[in-house]
């Protein structure tokens, strides 16, 4: 066996406080990445919600788009007051 030295108290406690620095930096990488991942899974829920809305929103365009048509049908051309329910007619 080689000879054995001893390190000094100062030597020590500098080995010990990297380490410590080394475990709270790892584990704040660890933090981070978790929260990167909720934010990935939220993205994933909003971008379907907004494909959701996207979709309903068409629905909505092409239901106008019969009601105008059989409105248009029915009385001609004109202005509508949704309020009261009225039509002027051009």
């Amino acid at each position: 066996m080689g000879e054995i030295k001893m390190l000094s108290a100062e030597e020590i406690n500098n080995l010990k406080d990297l380490n410590k620095n080394f475990g709270k930096t790892l584990n704040s990488l660890g933090d981070i990445e978790v929260k990167l991942n909720l934010i990935k899974q939220k993205e994933t829920e909003l971008i379907k919600e907004k494909e959701g809305l996207f979709s309903d929103y068409s629905t909505l365009r092409t239901k106008e788009t019969e009601i105008t048509t059989q409105l248009l049908d029915k009385y001609g051309e004109g202005t509508i007051d949704i309020d009261s329910g009225k039509i002027e007619l051009i």
